[in-house]
């Protein structure tokens, strides 16, 4: 299973679009920071797609985290201003533990990151909008999960 993970898209939808056509992923995960930008994906690929509330984010029904499963592994996703991870991200791995998760994604800081501990992936794609005033190095994460395997990287468009 191929995943697409993209955070803090501040309504860049033809980016994501482009690395979509690109990738053709199984699924899609979106950290926050316009949400109706995963909801616009949703709408327009009929990919499975997963989507979590970031600090921006005003629409309801969606949650602020969110615990799936593909293949028998599980991902624990929130955008991750609730954790505080702009000031170390001890309180989001405790809780990824907690949950049973093997891959815990996080957005917020729009900086990538990506790191393993103790088996357990620890992702943020950093910043896939690229409308903005400064120039924005646009990121995203992929993760491909073949049976009990997960490999987890980070790409620029």
């Amino acid at each position: 299973m191929n995943i697409l993970v993209f955070a803090d898209s501040h309504t860049d939808v033809p980016t994501m679009l482009s690395v979509i056509h690109a990738q053709k992923p199984d699924a899609i995960l979106h950290l926050g920071d316009h949400l109706a930008d995963g909801l616009a994906l949703q709408r327009q690929t009929n990919l499975r797609t997963h989507l979590v509330k970031g600090n921006t984010d005003q629409e309801s029904g969606a949650s602020e985290e969110e615990l799936i499963t593909f293949d028998g592994t599980r991902v624990y996703m929130t955008h991750g201003h609730k954790h505080n991870v702009q000031d170390g991200l001890g309180k989001l791995y405790d809780t990824g533990v907690r949950n049973n998760a093997r891959i815990i994604l996080f957005g917020h800081t729009h900086k990538p990151m990506l790191s393993c501990i103790d088996g357990i992936w620890l992702m943020n794609p950093g910043r896939i909008g690229r409308i903005s005033s400064k120039t924005i190095h646009a990121t995203y994460g992929s993760i491909a999960i073949t049976g009990n395997r997960i490999g987890c990287t980070i790409s620029e468009v």
